[in-house]
C-alpha cells in the first residue's frame, strides 16, 4: 500500500511560487515573439530621371500556346493587341528598384515590376512614374495579369 503525503502550504507560499513562474513565462513569450517575427524593412525609394525599358519577345513556334504573366504592383498598365511579336511595348519608370524583370522559360513568359527582394518595401520620396504600354500578338496565350494597385486599361479586341 502506498502512502501519499501532502505538504501543508501557507497561503502566501503559493503566491511566492506563482510570481516567478509568471515572470518567466512572460519573458519566454517576449523572447520567442522577437526572434521569430520577420518584419519587412522599409526604406525610401529614390525617384529619379525617367527610364524606358523596351519589351520585345519573339513569336513562339506555330501551334504553341504561351503562358504570359504581367505583374505590376502600382502604376498604369495599358494592354492591347496588334503586336507583330508575342509581346512588345515599353515601360517608363523613375524608381530604379521598379525596373521590369523579364523571365522566359519553355512556354512561359513573365514580365514583373522589379524589386531587390520580397522583404524590401519602401515609400517613394517624390512623384512616381511607372507606366506600362504593352501589346500582345495574335498568337494564342494564357494571360495572367496581377495589378493590385494600378490603373489598368485592357483592350483585348484585337487578340
Amino acid at each position: 500500500m502506498a502512502w501519499i503525503y501532502f505538504n501543508h502550504f501557507e497561503k502566501g507560499d503559493l503566491m511566492k511560487i506563482k510570481m516567478p513562474l509568471r515572470a518567466f513565462a512572460a519573458l519566454m513569450a517576449v523572447s520567442i515573439a522577437c526572434t521569430s517575427v520577420n518584419l519587412p524593412r522599409f526604406q525610401n525609394l529614390e525617384t529619379g530621371s525617367i527610364n524606358t525599358f523596351a519589351l520585345n519577345e519573339p513569336l513562339p513556334s506555330a501551334g504553341t500556346v504561351h503562358d504570359v504573366s504581367l505583374s505590376i504592383a502600382m502604376g498604369e498598365l495599358t494592354l492591347s493587341g496588334g503586336a507583330p511579336s508575342l509581346l512588345e511595348g515599353e515601360v517608363s519608370y523613375n524608381i530604379e528598384e521598379w525596373k521590369p524583370i523579364v523571365m522566359s522559360q519553355d512556354n512561359s513568359l513573365t514580365v514583373s515590376q522589379g524589386r531587390p527582394d520580397d522583404t524590401t518595401r519602401g515609400f517613394p520620396n517624390g512623384a512616381i512614374i511607372n507606366s506600362w504600354n504593352v501589346k500582345l500578338g495574335d498568337t494564342p496565350v494564357n494571360l495572367t495579369i496581377n495589378a493590385p494597385a494600378s490603373d489598368t486599361s485592357l483592350d483585348l479586341s484585337g487578340l
